[in-house]
């Protein structure tokens, strides 16, 4: 009787010390799982707001005859101007939307990462706002060009910086955990 107690104690032992040991493995593959899809949220929203995207749009708008009507007449096409504003709205709303997912987030790693990536996106949406003033004193040749010039290339420089800060940090995060992600 006294043997079968003891072999109870010890498998009981045994399996408690088991189950502790793949506790942390299972912990890790969490916090891996949980990278990977911050990772993926913040890439779409990237990708939704990027350069390539904003390239795509004047592109839309903008083919040869445009332009030459723009040369001519000092404006731009008014569809054009109309989705400029469209994207400026959902760049503001997305950040709305980046602030309630930093709420949301309870890992405090993640939520550095996800506040990084927020000063990267408004550093953004003040380029984008300063690219909009510098183009439209360029268009009108108003004196204030030379003053929208320098704001427009100051949020430019800031906008890289807080790109490059954001960048670096999630690539540190993404090898510390030794994940691939797509900010490199």
């Amino acid at each position: 009787m006294v043997g079968i107690v003891i072999g109870v104690i010890v498998v009981a032992v045994v399996l408690f010390f088991a189950m502790q040991s793949s506790l942390p493995l299972k912990k890790s593959d969490d916090i891996k799982e949980s990278f990977k899809q911050l990772e993926g949220r913040l890439w779409r929203s990237y990708v939704d707001f990027s350069i390539t995207k904003q390239n795509e749009l004047y592109a839309r708008y903008l083919d040869e005859e445009s332009r030459a009507r723009v040369v001519e007449t000092n404006e731009l096409p008014n569809e054009l101007v109309l989705a400029i504003r469209e994207f400026h709205e959902q760049l503001g709303k997305e950040l709305m939307e980046m602030e309630m997912y930093y709420a949301s987030i309870e890992e405090p790693a993640n939520q550095e990462l996800v506040r990084y990536f927020i000063t990267y996106l408004q550093a953004r949406n003040t380029f984008l706002n300063k690219e909009w003033g510098y183009t439209r004193a360029l268009l009108k040749q108003q004196e204030d060009a030379l003053l929208a010039t320098q704001l427009y290339r100051h949020a430019r420089n800031q906008q890289t910086v807080a790109y490059e800060v954001f960048a670096a940090h999630i690539n540190q995060r993404a090898k510390k955990l030794k994940v691939e992600n797509r900010f490199q």
